[in-house]
């Protein structure tokens, strides 16, 4: 039989809604800016002096010779000059005050080239260079020690390449380097401490053959060699492009790898790379609709920029992604008080609590608060639960953004021995969500139990609120239902 007696509550949550999603890992969100007068899927992508430039594509539809400016102060994009050629599936890159579009397939499709264009940005004009050594398509480029590299891609519908190139601004010549060891396209390098990192990317021996890499190659261009890093990626990546902030690298894809469905699924997530101590932290990210991946992504002060969400030629629309320290909620238990500090099994006691989010980042009510007895101070696992409160419906709650609730329940009769028991409360008590620190979740306040009986506490007899009967929110009161 049931012993633990009825739980009447009367629960006022401050400034909280209806609704809410699962919050367990730190957050990225893409916030749109201005739209481009076109779409520039599978173009160029590039920032120089606080200011992006994106031109050409897109990757289906009739390719552009488009050049919009974005400048971040002012959330306008203007136009510049147009590219010799329209282009998709470029390498490009800035140095020295000039952008680099090397090579691509335009200006019809399967058209590829080795031809090179530079923009002088301050005379608003591109120039034709000597053409790059052979024909390429969707290699990448990375600028080390004030020298530009580029590396792999395909020269049409063949294998991927593993050769280097340096160039030479002022010869206007490309020099050849040491290989790459393992030959990829489709991805992006950054550089970090004197070297260059190219994260994952996709090899093929033919047309045919395709392998989607999970290695991390490393090349030193002081030494000219290369090594690869003795631990590969945690995932296996489709179109991976890597955005470089301070010792970080943000590595952003169209495609992740699901074992457990033996395919491949839409990836919703930002995977960040600290070289300082080769660790890892994934990021929750719902990518725009159409993200493909397969243009650069530049970076301007905190912010990534997607400006490729489209691959028929139709969106124009464009986003910036706040990178940096993650950000997570922190539910702080900031008062846990019982009516009374002793009773008797079968008396009534009257609590109340509340919990604030003391934390950096948004979170939603995926959790459950609870309140266990124990016979010390301290929450493991022999304490049994004596109530657990949740909605699923609850709206997130943001940074200071608090609730409170009030309980009344009665003593179970099934309790022994008489003496000093402690009331537990902890919120999140199933440690739904990611938080710094879990210590203040907890809050204890002794009771005496006066009498003693036989028995136990009933081990099953936990009381599941499963729906709250109330929800004060900014409009008044109302029902989670």
């Amino acid at each position: 039989m049931n012993t633990m007696g009825t739980w009447t509550l009367l629960v006022g949550l401050v400034a909280v809604l209806c609704g809410g999603a699962s919050a367990s890992e730190p957050e990225l969100v893409a916030e749109p800016i201005a739209s481009m007068a076109f779409t520039h899927g599978n173009g160029g992508a590039v920032s120089y002096g606080g200011k992006l430039y994106v031109y050409s594509g897109p990757a289906d539809g009739p390719m552009n010779t488009v050049v919009e400016i974005y400048d971040p102060g002012t959330n306008t994009w203007t136009r510049g000059a147009d590219v010799p050629a329209a282009r998709n599936a470029v390498c490009d890159f800035a140095l020295n005050g000039r952008l680099y579009c090397i090579g691509g397939q335009g200006p019809s499709y399967g058209g590829f080239t080795n031809m090179v264009f530079r923009y002088d940005i301050a005379a608003n004009r591109w120039d034709t260079l000597r053409s790059y050594v052979r024909t390429t398509w969707d290699s990448f480029a990375a600028v080390c020690g004030g020298k530009a590299y580029v590396m792999g891609g395909r020269t049409g519908y063949t294998r991927t390449y593993e050769d280097v190139y340096e160039y030479d601004e002022a010869s206007d010549a490309w020099i050849r380097k040491a290989d790459m060891p393992y030959s990829v396209f489709m991805c992006s390098a950054v550089a970090y401490g004197g070297k260059v990192y190219i994260f994952g990317g996709t090899h093929k021996d033919s047309e045919a053959s395709t392998v989607y890499t999970k290695k991390i190659q490393i090349y030193d261009p002081a030494a000219d060699s290369w090594e690869t890093a003795p631990e590969e990626m945690p995932w296996q990546l489709m179109n991976v492009q890597a955005a470089l902030l301070g010792d970080e690298a943000y590595l952003f894809a169209m495609s992740v790898w699901d074992d457990a469905s033996g395919q491949w699924i839409r990836n919703e997530h930002v995977y960040r790379y600290t070289f300082a101590d080769k660790t890892w932290l994934r990021y929750r990210f719902i990518p725009p609709a159409h993200m493909q991946c397969t243009n650069s992504i530049p970076v301007i002060g905190q912010y990534a920029y997607l400006t490729e969400l489209d691959d028929n030629g139709t969106l124009k629309d464009a986003y910036k992604v706040a990178l940096g320290p993650p950000a997570f909620p922190d539910l702080a238990a900031t008062r846990f008080e019982p009516s009374k500090t002793e009773a008797t099994p079968g008396e009534q006691i009257d609590l109340s609590w509340e919990v604030q989010n003391v934390g950096t980042a948004t979170t939603s009510c995926s959790w459950a608060d609870a309140v266990y007895i124990s016979r010390n101070d301290t929450l493991d696992g022999s304490d049994r639960m004596l109530l657990r409160v949740a909605c699923d419906r609850l709206h997130p709650l943001a940074p200071t953004e608090k609730y409170a609730a009030e309980a009344t329940f009665t003593i179970p009769t099934g309790i022994t021995p008489a003496g000093l028991w402690y009331l537990i409360f902890k919120a999140d008590s199933g440690d739904a969500l990611t938080e710094p620190d879990k210590a203040n979740n907890v809050r204890v306040r002794p009771i005496a139990i006066l009498l003693d009986d036989t028995g136990d506490i009933n081990k099953d007899g936990c009381i599941n609120v499963t729906d709250l009967l109330y929800v004060r929110n900014r409009l008044g009161w109302g029902s989670c239902r």
